[in-house]
């Protein structure tokens, strides 16, 4: 049997078709785990009046204590040898459990299984790849090379593509088996400011041998306006410091390669887009503020470290050319890159 587990927090616009795409798959064996993180709106009832419609669901209630608290919670009340994550104003192609699950039979030595997704807006759909093809991987040396590395960051190659940076970090588009996971935990998004299931895959992915990833936009994430990307966070850069001495942690706790502290670093030299996009949404902030910001954020020391070792050869040039302004230090310049990336975005 699967386990799907949705937290749920004020989502009721969204919520029924994420019920609906899971209760709909092709596959029997499955149980539906909802966990309502307090939600103000209806989505906790509409959540209960699955439950008397379908007895493959089970409504956990918890007080608003965040996404990562309700994932835990739902991962410790599954029941199924496999596991997957949806967010509930996503949604799943209706075969996708069955050709996730007829993979672990086909494998009985499967460890997880990953497919890509397509990012949702209104009215387009854009695929996403974290690979160009569909991968078979039966070595834990390939593994940890190919996969496990790739939650730290990008390296060589991969740096063609820095947009991909998170793409193998989400928990949704995975499947897990439940015994390789269930001692792990969500940290709190509060203490870190995203990235809380990169996290997670480092501790539940570190003993995994063997995977399959499909190329098949089996996941539908749905962009949405007011999201919590989209919204001011004055401590990001505080809370993306200690996400990364928590990478770092693990890289010295795993006893991991240089590869691997590599990609750790060209992860921090990237995180000046994020940052930077942060900035911009500041409703208090010039635009000499804003490069002041973030010459002070290029010049801290920790970004002095990463960014020193970064090979810039492979990088798109718009992408290189912010990388310089950033080893330079060129505080002005990085702010109007910035600024030209998001007028760009808004205009796509």
């Amino acid at each position: 049997m699967i386990s799907v587990l949705i937290p749920v927090h004020n989502v009721e616009k969204y919520v029924v078709q994420s019920i609906n795409s899971t209760l709909e798959q092709h596959q029997n064996h499955l149980e539906l785990i909802l966990i309502d993180d307090g939600s103000a709106d209806n989505s906790d009832k509409i959540c209960c009046e699955f439950v008397s419609q379908d007895n493959r669901i089970i409504v956990i209630q918890t007080p608003p204590s965040g996404v990562s608290f309700a994932r835990t919670i739902g991962l410790q009340a599954a029941t199924g040898d496999l596991v997957m994550f949806v967010d509930s104003d996503d949604w799943l192609d209706l075969d996708t459990v069955q050709q996730c699950v007829s993979e672990f039979e086909k494998n009985p030595n499967l460890d997880c299984l990953l497919f890509t997704y397509a990012k949702e807006y209104e009215g387009n759909t854009y695929p996403k790849h974290t690979f160009e093809s569909d991968l078979r991987i039966n070595d834990k040396k390939d593994f940890q090379s190919i996969i496990y590395r790739r939650l730290f960051g990008l390296t060589n190659e991969e740096l063609d593509h820095p947009e991909r940076l998170e793409y193998m970090t989400t928990c949704w588009g995975k499947v897990y088996r439940r015994e390789k996971i269930q001692n792990c935990r969500f940290v709190d998004i509060e203490q870190i400011g995203s990235c809380e299931d990169g996290l997670f895959n480092m501790d539940a992915l570190l003993s995994c041998q063997s995977a399959v990833y499909l190329d098949k936009p089996f996941y539908h994430y749905r962009y949405t306006t007011g999201s919590l990307t989209q919204k001011y966070r004055q401590n990001l850069s505080d809370q993306w410091h200690h996400l990364f001495a928590l990478m770092q942690q693990r890289l010295d706790n795993y006893d991991l390669s240089a590869d691997f502290r590599e990609a750790l670093n060209n992860r921090i030299a990237l995180s000046v887009l994020g940052i930077g996009m942060n900035e911009m949404n500041n409703p208090d902030g010039s635009f000499f503020q804003f490069a002041g910001y973030m010459k002070q954020y290029i010049s801290s020391s920790d970004y002095r470290a990463a960014i020193k070792t970064m090979k810039l050869q492979k990088l798109p040039l718009p992408w290189k050319v912010l990388m310089l302004c950033c080893k330079w230090r060129f505080g002005f310049g990085t702010a109007l890159i910035l600024k030209a990336i998001r007028m760009i975005k808004n205009r796509l």
